[in-house]
């Protein structure tokens, strides 16, 4: 199930290779929180920048590959204080797709660490519990 959600994002930093910079600016920031059914908060920034690549003007919101939520709402502010309206900064375009950027595709380590974790998650559960692999002590 982890893999439903991790792959993409993987797929997408491991492709992001030939991604090209283009000049970005943003044009309006926004916070929000949600609640779950459980009561954990979880916090938004919204980044909306325009940029130019290839003489076309394109919008996009995509801070990362995974999405602007957090737990942390210092977190939330941090990135929000970083990408002020008026910042001009370089974003990330795809080249084979222009309309779709990131500002931020540093979180290559992440996937792959999440990707990791949840691989070893799966197979310490096919090995034990999985396929009845039953440990005797004697």
């Amino acid at each position: 199930i982890g893999s439903y959600f991790i792959y993409p994002c993987l797929s997408q930093v491991l492709d992001s290779g030939n991604w090209k910079r283009a000049d970005a600016v943003v044009d309006h920031r926004f916070y929000d929180v949600s609640v779950n059914d459980e009561g954990e908060k979880s916090y938004f920034v919204e980044i909306l920048y325009r940029y130019k690549y290839k003489n076309k003007v394109y919008r996009s919101t995509q801070y990362n590959f995974i999405n602007s939520s957090t737990s942390s709402k210092d977190e939330a502010i941090r990135i929000g204080k970083k990408y002020t309206k008026g910042k001009r900064f370089k974003c990330y375009v795809d080249p084979d797709d222009p309309e779709y950027s990131v500002i931020e595709k540093e979180s290559f380590l992440v996937c792959l660490l999440t990707f990791a974790i949840l691989a070893c998650y799966l197979i310490a559960f096919i090995c034990f519990r999985g396929w009845g692999v039953k440990i005797e002590v004697k």
